[in-house]
C-alpha cells in the first residue's frame, strides 16, 4: 500500500467472543483495539489518510445500530472520501463488511485484507 492511499477499515464488530449484545452499537472492546493497531501501525508506516469506521460509528448517539438503515449511508459516505478498502481478519463474518466489499468492488476501489494476526505486518 503505498503512503498516498485513502484506506477505508473494515472490519467485524460483534463477532467476538468476548461481545456484549448490549454493547452492539458502540462496537466489541476488541475490534476497536485491532483497528486502532493497524490504523497506528499504517500512521507510522506513512499513510496519512485513514478512515477507520469502527472508531468513528462508536461515537454514534446511544441507540444507533448497525440494523439502522443510516448506517450504511454513513458507511458509504465514508468510503467515498477513500480509494483503498482494508478489510481486517474476521470480515467474512461480518455482514457489513461483505456490504462494504460489495460496494468497494462496485466503485473500483482496491481491495486489500489483512494476513497477519499478530499485526506484526499488517500488508
Amino acid at each position: 500500500m503505498d503512503k498516498d492511499s485513502r484506506v477505508y477499515l473494515s472490519g467485524p464488530i460483534d463477532d467476538h467472543p468476548g461481545w456484549v449484545p448490549e454493547e452492539k452499537w458502540r462496537g466489541s472492546g476488541y475490534y476497536k483495539a485491532r483497528a486502532r493497531k493497524v490504523q497506528n501501525r499504517m500512521r507510522d508506516d506513512g499513510i496519512g489518510w485513514i478512515v477507520n469506521r469502527i472508531q468513528i460509528l462508536s461515537h454514534m448517539p446511544y441507540g444507533f445500530k448497525q440494523d439502522d438503515p443510516q448506517y450504511m449511508t454513513i458507511c458509504y459516505a465514508l468510503m467515498t472520501t477513500c480509494d483503498t478498502l482494508y478489510l481486517l481478519k474476521g470480515w467474512r463474518s461480518s455482514e457489513i463488511c461483505k456490504k462494504e466489499k460489495r460496494w468497494a468492488e462496485a466503485h473500483g476501489m482496491k481491495i486489500e485484507e489483512e494476513k497477519h494476526d499478530d499485526l506484526e505486518d499488517y500488508r
